[in-house]
């Protein structure tokens, strides 16, 4: 297996084509996929990094893959008419077993609870049991009575149970004393079932169907429970029980998961979860109940947090955002997270949906490269300001001009609303920054002309009672009062950690401020150098409290070029280098961080 470098490593990047499967470990280490390009890989669930092998063997798809309860062995079935169980222990993958079986198309195969025997169904219309008792496969039982392939199996946790969904719209049970013979025939769903699986207790049976709906059903004697389930637009592929046995989560081909509250049938996280863009085929629960994962047609495996449904790895939730031509400068995602807006060399605001990355608007006003954006707290108002000296201020709903051009002499550097979005604060390469009222489109005071520089950064306090400017060249923060524009603190210095300034790189380059941001809670703020430093102050007092050096990655200048302060953590942002490609990369933070 090849290693990427840690700028360049993608999680689970490997397979060629979709994935059919994906499946936790029993001790929830690991996640095994398998897909259409015929292989099967083994990854680690924390990283997304693969872990051996590429397991090749199979010469068509990979339908299905199920670990053993113990975990040392993986068996895999395929178009190919064969199935193969995988030696895993020295993750090198290396197969010990082969059972072919000719003429078939093998759609399912799955361990037993205590690992001797191997469900097996497929295009033969049949389920098939293997021992695999001393290394040896022996067929143990054979159950007819499905009138199409059959594409699902599950095993009761008691294991003398098996369920079954074909390509018709009934769950078969059979118990595996009584070969050959339906035990109990569950009607319900509509359309063709495409999953089922039983829960940690065994007391009943989840499904999901093509009619894009869950449902619940007591394993005993089949009759619907609380159900169903209904919010996906089409065909539900996968369903998965948390270990617990409180929610089911289910996948679909319209692009979405769900997680189901068993108690009432409602969703959690206020509905869908999205980060696929293509149908989803498979999904798995971690066995400790804090993760769930799922697969879709692009071969893209998304990890998700069970607790708050957001995404854990990858982190970046779509493909790069193209569209704009030339460099983008600034990227803003919406306070409701719903859309981002960025701005570019080519003139262009563009905006996007946060979810499916589908453009929404392109807005073309300035005569130059857009530099600086913000967004209203109620997310009703866009500013923008470019290098054409001017500032525009935009409806969110119908994109319409509200106010503008607010004019400085020179480019503008940064922009920031009021927290009640009846002011903004322009910082500009003309020396100054101002504030306007939208309302008027008149300064609400004079001029702040006491930077020896460009103004880098400005910001409002969370209550609206300060505002801050920052220079990029002169090296100095302000604090002003957001009622009178009179001075709070400053000029703010920040010290190298030898107690110098540290003026220019080692090549001459100049120095200085490229950010600042106040905290959620306006007591501190946070400010980010062109030498990779970080600080973090004190509003009251102005005194630095948390001096911390960074060396940046980049072989170039590694400028910071935009700071937010999230809740007590601080998110760094892309450098200029990577700014300069033709797309937008949104960077998700979290509280681990």
């Amino acid at each position: 297996m090849e290693e990427a470098d840690d700028q360049s490593f993608q999680p689970f990047t490997g397979h060629k084509k979709i994935l059919n499967t994906i499946s936790y470990s029993p001790d929830g280490k690991s996640i095994a996929t398998g897909s259409r390009d015929n292989t099967i890989r083994v990854w680690d669930a924390k990283s997304g990094r693969q872990v051996g092998n590429t397991m090749r063997g199979h010469t068509d798809d990979v339908n299905n893959i199920s670990y053993s309860p113990d975990g040392k062995s993986l068996v895999s079935c395929s178009d190919d008419g064969t199935v193969r169980l995988w030696d895993i222990t020295d993750a090198g993958g290396a197969y010990a077993k082969t059972l072919e079986l000719q003429k078939i198309q093998v759609m399912v195969a799955k361990y037993s609870p205590d690992g001797r025997y191997i469900a097996i169904c497929g295009t033969d219309k049949t389920l098939k049991i293997w021992d695999t008792h001393e290394g040896r496969l022996t067929l143990k039982a054979e159950y007819g009575g499905h009138t199409q392939w059959v594409f699902c199996a599950a095993w009761h946790p008691s294991g003398k149970q098996l369920s079954t969904s074909c390509a018709d719209p009934y769950i078969r049970i059979f118990n595996l004393s009584n070969p050959n013979v339906v035990a109990l025939l569950i009607e319900g769903h509509r359309d063709n079932v495409c999953s089922v699986m039983y829960s940690p207790e065994g007391n009943f049976l989840a499904s999901g169907a093509y009619d894009c709906s869950v449902r619940l059903w007591d394993a005993l004697t089949g009759k619907a429970v609380k159900s169903p389930f209904r919010g996906h637009r089409r065909g539900v592929s996968s369903v998965a029980w948390s270990p617990d046995g409180t929610r089911i989560v289910s996948s679909s081909g319209d692009h979405s998961i769900r997680v189901w509250d068993v108690s009432t049938g409602q969703n959690f996280f206020d509905g869908a979860l999205y980060a696929h863009k293509i149908d989803i085929w498979s999904i798995s629960y971690c066995p400790d109940g804090r993760f769930f994962a799922s697969a879709d047609g692009s071969g893209r495996v998304q990890v998700w947090d069970a607790l708050t449904g957001k995404p854990s790895l990858p982190s970046l939730l779509m493909d790069p955002l193209t569209g704009h031509e030339g460099a983008v400068y600034v990227v803003k995602l919406t306070p409701d997270g719903t859309r981002v807006v960025s701005g570019g060399h080519d003139k262009a605001v563009r905006l996007w949906d946060a979810r499916t990355g589908k453009a929404l608007r392109v807005i073309e006003a300035h005569t130059d490269a857009v530099r600086a954006l913000s967004v209203t707290k109620d997310g009703s108002k866009l500013a923008s300001g470019g290098d054409d000296n001017c500032v525009y201020v935009w409806d969110m709903q119908t994109f319409e001009r509200i106010a503008g051009p607010f004019k400085h002499d020179g480019p503008i550097c940064s922009v920031s609303f009021a927290p009640d979005g009846s002011r903004l604060i322009s910082g500009s390469d003309d020396f100054t920054a101002r504030v306007w009222k939208i309302a008027t489109g008149s300064l609400a005071f004079d001029p702040i002309r006491v930077h020896a520089g460009p103004v880098g950064a400005v910001d409002w306090s969370p209550d609206g009672t300060k505002v801050l400017t920052a220079g990029a060249r002169d090296w100095t923060i302000w604090i002003w009062d957001g009622s009178t524009c009179e001075r709070i603190l400053g000029p703010l210095e920040p010290l190298s950690l030898d107690g110098g300034k540290i003026l220019t790189f080692a090549d001459g380059r100049e120095n200085g401020i490229a950010a600042a941001s106040f905290s959620p809670d306006g007591m501190r703020f946070a400010s980010g150098f062109m030498n990779h430093r970080l600080h973090v102050w004190d509003t009251t007092t102005g005194v630095v409290l948390l001096p911390k050096a960074e060396k940046g990655k980049d072989t170039e200048v590694g400028w910071l070029l935009d700071l937010r302060v999230c809740s007590d953590h601080f998110a760094l942002p892309l450098s200029q280098t990577q700014r300069k490609r033709r797309r937008v990369n949104l960077m998700v933070c979290n509280d681990s961080l």
